[in-house]
């Protein structure tokens, strides 16, 4: 019916006249330019796009398809503890938090392109916060008991 009516059609099999590199090629160049993080994304912006379905790159990779949907920054080398420690001390003094260093607060403000997550680098380095403001430079415990000092005195 598209066809009578001139309109293109969508051919699945044009996509088995690729070789494995080409089709890669391809679907890592579209999935990189729409900055698709996940298979369900990819599914809904493929067919708009003229792109294989998933069910043609699981047909044609299996499993390997995952790797099309990496985290392209976890596919390059895994930052340090060292350089991850020394983001988030940046990024605190940044944010003018040294006085305070509520994770909360941290969470609400911090830039998400340049450090993952506080509970990623917590997992990651297997530290609470209060481990890792130690491991930094500073006494959390100290900035926090002046907070708590300072909440009873405004209480009573």
């Amino acid at each position: 019916m598209l066809h009578k009516l001139g309109k293109p059609t969508y051919n699945k099999e044009q996509w088995y006249r690729y070789s494995d590199e080409e089709l890669k090629l391809l679907v890592t160049i579209f999935i990189s330019e729409k900055k698709i993080k996940s298979q369900h994304q990819y599914e809904k912006l493929s067919g708009r796009n003229n792109m294989p379905s998933l069910y043609t790159l699981r047909m044609r990779f299996g499993k390997r398809v995952r790797a099309f949907f990496k985290n392209k920054e976890s596919q390059v080398i895994q930052e340090t503890n060292f350089e991850l420690l020394t983001k988030l001390k940046s990024e605190i003094i940044r944010l003018n938090l040294e006085s305070d260093l509520s994770m909360t607060k941290f969470n609400e403000l911090y830039d998400g392109n340049e450090l993952p997550s506080v509970y990623t680098i917590m997992r990651k380095t297997n530290k609470t916060w209060e481990q890792l403001m130690a491991e930094i430079g500073y006494d959390y415990r100290e900035i926090k008991m002046g907070k708590i000092k300072k909440n009873l005195k405004n209480n009573h």
